[in-house]
């Protein structure tokens, strides 16, 4: 079983001033547990956990416009950021994005629409969501747009994804370059830059919220088919452990958040799980300085940041031609096939050893 999450763009128009009251309610409930999380730790360096929080929000719904179960459900989310980042929380203050959690059991969907404390919320429903509702929350966007997020725990798929394997070298000119000699190119936000320069410089908020969110949709719609694509062609795909955190703070932050690489390897992940397949990731160290054809290490090779102008060149052990970003593509998935098969290999020699029996000592 896994966990998929339908979302749905809500019609604003009917229900716009209903969700915006509720999501500052969810904001004062997550303040006054937030301030209350800080106390205890100031003045006793006592944790904050579920069973004081239930303690904290009891009754609060009775004041607001949200159920009990969605108070509890903003104080949970914030023990689980207590724990994630280990330091004090922000305030959800006016600029913060509209945003009411909510459980399974205190809906009702019905088609193109549900039912939430006896409100009606329409939506344009693209497919139909078949499985149990586990969980869910309304979100708005930096547009001030409103979508439903259903998360339903549906069966994975049987063995459907063909008998391929593939090797990804995540880029910064070119998002992605596989061992198949593809490349693609997610860098949504340098074709609108200059459009979205002039839109700052002239104030225009709403023109440029527009651009902002026209780059997100066309990015991720690049990445949605491109991920689908492999899923279901590849039985094995290794992808290399390129840090964006660490590149994201040098000169090359642009590209790097541009390229959105956590965004793609979630993605494939995912997809990779529900289709049947394997997903991996491997160390990509001197993937680009190695032959992939003769598997030939050369110092000569380009390496760093220093030589990234150099996108091409000839080994010189095979005189083979090589692309570098491809051919560190297929050095990864050649690396990602020995530590599968070692694995497999480890795991083999462990059921044998279970298997024997224990040698009689005589005393």
């Amino acid at each position: 079983m896994i966990m998929l999450t339908y979302k749905f763009r809500i019609k604003d128009s009917t229900t716009c001033k209903i969700l915006n009251k509720m999501s500052r309610d969810c904001n004062f409930v997550w303040n006054y547990c937030n301030e209350v999380s800080r106390k205890r730790w100031k003045e006793s360096r006592l944790y904050t956990n579920k069973v004081v929080i239930n303690k904290i929000v009891k009754g609060a719904s009775k004041e607001l416009s949200i159920n009990q179960q969605t108070v509890q459900a903003v104080g949970y989310e914030l023990e689980t950021r207590l724990k994630q980042f280990r330091k004090a929380l922000r305030f959800r203050g006016r600029k913060s994005l509209g945003w009411v959690p909510f459980n399974g059991q205190t809906i009702k969907y019905v088609g193109d629409y549900i039912i939430y404390d006896k409100k009606v919320f329409k939506f344009w429903s693209s497919r139909e969501v078949k499985s149990k509702i586990k969980t869910g929350s309304f979100t708005q966007d930096a547009r001030g747009r409103w979508y439903v997020n259903l998360v339903a725990e549906v069966n994975k798929e049987e063995k459907i994804c063909s008998s391929g394997e593939l090797g990804i070298d995540l880029g910064l000119t070119s998002t992605v370059a596989d061992s198949n000699g593809q490349k693609i190119s997610s860098r949504e936000y340098k074709k609108y830059e200059k459009d979205l320069g002039k839109a700052q410089r002239a104030k225009k908020k709403k023109q440029t919220k527009k651009i902002h969110a026209k780059i997100k949709n066309k990015r991720k719609d690049c990445l949605e088919k491109y991920s689908t694509k492999i899923a279901l062609q590849n039985q094995l795909i290794v992808v290399g452990d390129v840090p964006p955190t660490k590149l994201a703070k040098t000169k090359m932050a642009k590209s790097v958040l541009d390229n959105s690489w956590s965004l793609l390897k979630g993605k494939i992940r995912h997809k990779t799980k529900r289709y049947g397949g394997i997903y991996l990731e491997v160390n990509e160290a001197y993937t680009s300085r190695t032959c992939s054809h003769c598997l030939t290490y050369w110092e000569e090779m380009p390496k760093g940041l220093k030589s990234l102008a150099i996108r091409e060149y000839t080994c010189p052990s095979c005189g083979v031609w090589q692309d570098r970003d491809i051919n560190a593509a297929r050095n990864i998935l050649r690396i990602g096939r020995d530590s599968l098969q070692a694995e497999k290999s480890k795991n083999k020699k462990l059921d044998g050893l279970a298997g024997e029996e224990s040698p009689t000592i005589t005393v």
